[in-house]
């Protein structure tokens, strides 16, 4: 019934979270957060998220720390879809983040994200030069990911060492080595990452 919500309605993303208030079920689509009610009952969202996890093979039992894990799910009406899985602990509960089709939505290429033909010409030479840092950076939910992977993407990762430097890597890109820095970083450890990898 959760993905029933989700995947007719094309949805990047389903939060289910099963804790002492019930169970919340939150549809995200093109980034709008649409909470659902009455979808399923709390035992129901407990044993989906089981499943979920099983699906995936990871521990049942680990009820705290975070598990990831990617599942393919297919319907005759709704076709076929990669789900990438995210599984934590918190005060609220067990929380499951569903995220669909993350490498097709994000990987779009450098020519269709809608940069102006000046902006492409500055931008270019970059992506194409054999040495240096670019730097992308915008508010949350503006298409951050998508652009940096799209940047990535037209890079030759044969002829050039790739290094991104990311929160979370939201999908493995072919010849490009996806370095992870945790959110809660402060700017020291984020310079001392940066100059490390220069």
């Amino acid at each position: 019934a959760v993905l029933d919500a989700a995947l007719p309605r094309s949805a990047d993303r389903v939060d289910v979270t099963v804790g002492g208030e019930g169970l919340e079920v939150v549809v995200y689509i093109d980034g709008v957060a649409f909470p659902q009610d009455n979808l399923v009952d709390s035992r129901a969202g407990a044993a989906l998220i089981d499943y979920l996890k099983a699906r995936a093979n990871l521990d049942l039992a680990e009820r705290r720390r975070k598990q990831t894990g990617k599942i393919l799910v297919e319907s005759e009406s709704d076709g076929r879809h990669a789900l990438d899985l995210a599984f934590a602990g918190s005060t609220r509960g067990i929380m499951a983040r569903i995220q669909i089709d993350v490498a097709s939505r994000n990987l779009i290429k450098f020519d269709q994200l809608g940069f102006l033909d000046s902006q492409k010409q500055v931008i270019r030479p970059l992506l194409k030069g054999s040495s240096g840092t670019v730097l992308v950076a915008c508010p949350p939910h503006m298409g951050l990911t998508t652009t940096i992977y799209s940047m990535v993407d037209a890079h030759d990762p044969y002829t050039q060492s790739i290094v991104t430097l990311e929160e979370e890597v939201a999908f493995e890109l072919e010849g490009v080595n996806h370095e992870t820095v945790p959110a809660q970083s402060d700017t020291s450890a984020i310079r001392d990452r940066l100059a490390a990898l220069l």
